[in-house]
């Protein structure tokens, strides 16, 4: 599964994401397959990806850069990066597409 871009500055593509982003209710797609989730993008590159289950969240602290239409994550403990594609759509819906599954982001803040 891959997304077709057009050229773009990664400096901007990057400031598209800081802020909050939680799981669109409406992605039966994302939500079956992650779960409810919010992910919560710093402007000094880190990520702060919350998996909200019964009772309790599982908390996963990353850090993150883009490459034209990629962000690259890296967690710590793991020292190994990931690359998933995204877009945000023109409604201002952040499109993730990982793994061969797309999950979908509103941003709350």
């Amino acid at each position: 599964m891959s997304f077709n871009y057009g050229r773009c500055d990664d400096a901007a593509v990057g400031t598209e994401l800081v802020g909050t982003w939680k799981s669109d209710p409406n992605d039966t797609e994302g939500g079956g397959a992650y779960g409810h989730v919010t992910l919560d993008f710093g402007a000094d590159g880190t990520l702060l990806y919350v998996i909200h289950e019964a009772g309790r969240d599982q908390i996963m602290r990353l850090t993150y850069r883009t490459e034209a239409g990629v962000i690259v994550t890296d967690q710590p403990s793991e020292h190994r990066s990931e690359r998933t594609e995204y877009r945000i759509e023109d409604d201002g819906t952040l499109v993730l597409a990982f793994g061969g599954r797309k999950s979908k982001y509103t941003k709350v803040k």
